[in-house]
């Protein structure tokens, strides 16, 4: 499992250059990637803000799977 941290998750779904080889090549080798809470909170209020646009609504989010490890 890996955990990212907002921006790497920006980042990753946005496959944004910001985000390195390194790291984009880590998160397509796990099974699991784990989002913080804080960072779908601190999401929703950049889209909120319009600091960034995202091609689905936040609603959206009960499509995603949530689990406890």
């Amino acid at each position: 499992m890996i955990i990212l941290d907002t921006h790497a998750w920006i980042w990753w779904l946005t496959e944004s250059p910001k985000l390195s080889l390194k790291a984009t090549e880590a998160i397509k080798n796990n099974t699991l990637i784990g989002i913080p809470a804080i960072s779908c909170w601190e999401l929703s209020m950049l889209v909120s803000k319009n600091r960034i646009k995202l091609s689905m609504d936040v609603q959206s989010a009960d499509e995603f799977s949530f689990s406890k490890s």
